[in-house]
């Protein structure tokens, strides 16, 4: 997710990629990691796709409180 690219991410979802599934090496949901870039686009594909926003991540934040610290303007 580190490019935002919705497109990509649409196209990866279409092709059966699970929107649930964590990295395995952070425990990072992709939805994490577009709220933390601020890919508003790529968030809402992931979200129409059935991403969880309620999962936390491997440290215990939701993709909310992600967005909230990240170096980005507001997202939404």
């Amino acid at each position: 997710m580190m490019l935002g690219s919705p497109r990509v991410a649409e196209l990866l979802l279409q092709r059966g990629a699970d929107p649930n599934r964590p990295d395995p090496s952070t425990g990072c949901f992709p939805v994490h990691d577009a709220a933390s870039a601020g890919f508003l686009e790529t968030l809402e594909a992931l979200h129409r796709a059935g991403a969880r926003l309620d999962l936390p991540d491997g440290f215990g934040r939701l993709p909310l409180d992600v967005a909230a610290g990240g170096p980005h303007g507001p997202v939404g």
